[in-house]
């Protein structure tokens, strides 16, 4: 089964995931520019359901499906917390 969803291309790309999840230039100088910058990138550009997808899988190939579940059920700090556990420093998603 083939996957035709722009975010599944990417989340199996490792430059082009690397590129959305650790992107430098989302640290910007005005409250309008990051407004702007947010929709563009994360939604428009899809950056948000790749970096969401992302965690998802570093949580459950890591940890297993249970404690993905469990992280679902605690809510988005939970699974914010368990992501950040497992990754190194470079990878951690501020929140």
């Amino acid at each position: 089964m083939q996957c035709r969803c722009l975010e599944s291309k990417i989340l199996f790309k490792t430059e082009a995931l690397e590129k959305m999840v650790y992107d430098p230039e989302w640290v910007l100088e005005n409250e309008e520019e990051l407004d702007k910058r947010s929709w563009d990138m994360g939604v428009m550009e899809r950056s948000y359901y790749v970096t969401g997808a992302h965690m998802c899988r570093v949580i459950e190939e890591t940890s297993g499906k249970d404690v993905f579940k469990q992280t679902l059920v605690d809510g988005p700090r939970a699974f914010f917390e368990t992501y950040n556990g497992l990754v190194s420093e470079k990878e951690i998603i501020i929140y």
